[in-house]
């Protein structure tokens, strides 16, 4: 009698284990997507933050934007103007590579 309630424990044992081990299967890629898309906004809007202040001191400045690198949380934005410096409508644009060293670029007219 004690062998039939062994051989269900153990189907019941597989049984549980195989959908945790589905379950785990398709949430687990999906939290690390979430957690990587989170990443990502963040960054953006810290990185459209740091443009925009650049864009505004140059404006207060009555002066071109420089090239200029600003490290926050381990991440490198590197602010700089695209075209030649004298043009009205001249770029200025940040670059900065993801954690899964993806670059990014962001540019608005001065």
């Amino acid at each position: 009698m004690w062998r039939k309630h062994e051989g269900f424990f153990l189907v019941e044992l597989l049984l549980t284990l195989s959908a945790w081990l589905v379950i785990a299967s398709v949430l687990f890629p999906l939290i690390i997507k979430a957690v990587n898309q989170s990443l990502q906004v963040k960054q953006q809007f810290l990185a459209n933050e740091i443009l925009y202040e650049s864009l505004i001191d140059a404006k207060k400045k009555a002066a071109f934007p420089i090239k200029e690198t600003i490290v926050v949380d381990q991440t490198i934005f590197e602010v700089y103007p695209k075209g030649n410096g004298g043009s009205a409508n001249m770029e200025v644009c940040i670059k900065y590579e993801d954690i899964l060293q993806q670059s990014y670029e962001t540019c608005e007219t001065f």
